[in-house]
C-alpha cells in the first residue's frame, strides 16, 4: 500500500491555500516522503547494496562540503532537501516490492482523473481552473494563474515543462500496459495523455508529445497495420473533406496554429533559448560557472545565481563533477538494479536525462514520489507478461544459444 500511497499523494497533495504558495506543505512533503523511503529501506532486503549505500553518502557529503566552502556566506538550507531524500530513494531495493491489483486500479483513477481534470482546464470550466489556481499554486501565484488562464492543462504540476514531463511519463505508462493487456480504455489513456501534451503549447511539449506519437505509429505499424491504414485512410478523407468545404476557415485555423508553434518553438523565452541564451534565466550562472568552475556552492546563495532550470547546471553549481557523477551514476545503478527490463532502464533513462536539461526534476518533491511508483509498476508489468519469469533475472532472458536451449538433462 505504499507505493499507492506515493502516487497519490505525489500527484495531488496541494502546494497552496488561497492561491498562496505554502513552504509549510513543501515541508510536509519532504517529510512524508522521508518517513515512506525508510520504512521501505527498513524492511527485509530494504537495502540496495553497499555501493549504492556508499554513492548516497558520497551524494550528501559534498553537498555539505560544498557548501562549508562556498564563496558566499548566505545559505538556503531548503536546497539540500531534495538531494537528501534522492540519496534515500537511489539507497532503495524496489526490486521485489510489489503493488499489484492496487496500483492498477489506482493508476486507472488517476488516469481518469488526471484526463478529464486536464480537458476540464483546457475548455475553460471555471470550477476546475479556479481549484488548480487555489490549491496548487507554485514558485510565485502568477505562475499557474497565467499558466491556468491560457488553457494550458498544467494539473498540480505546476509549470508547463513540468507537466509535460509527467504527461508523457503517465504515456507510456498506459501505453505499455496496453500492449501488454490489449484494453482499448489503456490505448486511449495513453492517447488522451499525447494529446494534452500537445495542448500546453511548450517546447518540452512539442518534443515528448512527438516522441510519444512516433511510438504509437511504430507500434501499430508493426503489431496493428490494418488498424494503422484505416485510421490514417479516415483523417485523411476527413481532412480533405473539410478542407474542400471549408477552405477559407481551414487556412486561416492553419496559419494560427502554424505561427503559435513557431513562436513557442522561437521564443527567447522558452525552450533552451529562454535559459542558455544571454538573456536566459541561466546566463549568470554559467558566466560564474565559466570563470570558477571549481568553485562550488552547495547550499550557498547568491541572487544572480539561479537552480533549478537544468539538472546538469545546477548539480555541477552545487558540487561540480562529484555531485555529477553521484546523481547520475547513482540513476543509472538504482534503475539498473531495481527494473527487471533493461529495455525500461534505456528508456526511462533517456527520458530524464533529456528533460534534466530543461529542468532539475531529479530533484523535484512529486518526481521523488512518483519515481518509486514508475519503477514497481513497470516490474508488476513485466511480471504480469511473463508468468514464468524467475524473480531477480533480468525480463530479457538469455543471450546465447546455451541458456536458450537450457540446462543440460545430464
Amino acid at each position: 500500500m505504499l507505493v499507492t500511497v506515493l502516487l497519490v499523494v505525489g500527484m495531488y497533495a496541494p502546494s497552496s491555500s488561497d492561491g498562496v504558495y505554502i513552504e509549510g506543505l513543501w515541508l510536509a512533503h519532504f517529510a512524508v516522503l522521508v518517513v515512506l523511503f525508510l520504512i521501505l529501506l527498513l524492511r527485509k532486503n530494504g537495502v540496495a547494496g553497499p555501493w549504492l549505500c556508499a554513492n548516497s553518502i558520497v551524494l550528501v557529503a559534498v553537498i555539505i562540503a560544498a557548501s562549508i566552502l562556498s564563496p558566499f556566506p548566505d545559505y538556503r538550507w531548503g536546497g539540500l532537501l531534495g538531494y537528501m531524500v534522492l540519496s534515500l530513494l537511489f539507497a532503495l531495493n524496489l526490486r521485489d516490492v510489489t503493488a499489484r491489483p492496487y496500483l492498477r486500479y489506482i493508476l486507472f483513477a488517476s488516469n481518469v482523473v488526471n484526463i478529464t481534470l486536464g480537458f476540464g482546464i483546457v475548455l475553460g470550466v471555471a470550477s476546475v481552473r479556479d481549484f488548480f489556481v487555489t490549491y496548487y499554486a507554485a514558485s510565485y501565484p502568477e505562475l499557474l494563474a497565467n499558466m491556468i488562464g491560457s488553457g494550458k492543462p498544467v494539473l498540480s504540476m505546476g509549470t508547463h515543462s513540468v507537466a509535460a514531463f509527467f504527461f508523457y511519463l503517465f504515456f507510456w505508462l498506459s501505453f505499455e500496459t496496453y500492449k501488454v493487456r490489449h484494453r482499448a480504455v489503456d490505448g486511449l489513456f495513453a492517447l488522451g495523455y499525447i494529446v494534452l501534451g500537445f495542448l500546453l503549447f511548450s517546447v518540452s511539449g512539442f518534443v515528448l508529445m512527438a516522441a510519444a506519437t512516433l511510438q504509437v505509429l511504430f507500434h501499430m505499424s508493426w503489431h496493428r497495420p490494418k488498424v494503422l491504414v484505416t485510421v490514417l485512410s479516415v483523417v485523411l478523407i476527413c481532412g480533405w473533406v473539410t478542407v474542400s468545404r471549408f477552405a477559407d476557415r481551414v487556412h486561416d485555423v492553419t496559419e494560427m496554429a502554424t505561427m503559435t508553434i513557431t513562436n513557442v518553438l522561437e521564443s527567447p523565452t522558452n525552450g533552451l533559448p529562454g535559459r542558455f541564451s544571454q538573456g536566459g534565466t541561466l546566463y549568470s550562472t554559467l558566466n560564474y560557472l565559466r570563470y570558477k568552475p571549481f568553485s562550488p556552492v552547495g547550499v550557498g546563495y547568491r541572487s544572480d545565481l539561479f537552480f533549478g532550470d537544468s539538472g546538469f547546471v545546477e548539480h555541477y553549481l552545487r558540487g561540480s563533477v562529484f555531485l555529477l557523477v553521484a546523481i547520475y551514476g547513482g540513476l543509472f545503478a538504482f534503475l539498473g538494479k531495481n527494473l527487471i527490463s533493461k529495455a525500461d532502464v534505456t528508456h526511462l533513462i533517456a527520458v530524464i536525462l533529456f528533460f534534466e536539461l530543461g529542468f532539475s526534476v531529479l530533484v523535484s518533491v512529486r518526481f521523488l514520489y512518483l519515481l518509486p511508483v514508475l519503477v514497481v509498476y513497470l516490474n508488476d508489468l513485466r511480471r504480469s507478461s511473463d508468468p514464468g519469469h524467475v524473480p531477480g533475472s533480468p525480463i530479457n532472458g538469455p543471450a546465447t544459444w546455451e541458456e536458450r536451449r537450457g540446462p543440460s538433462p545430464c
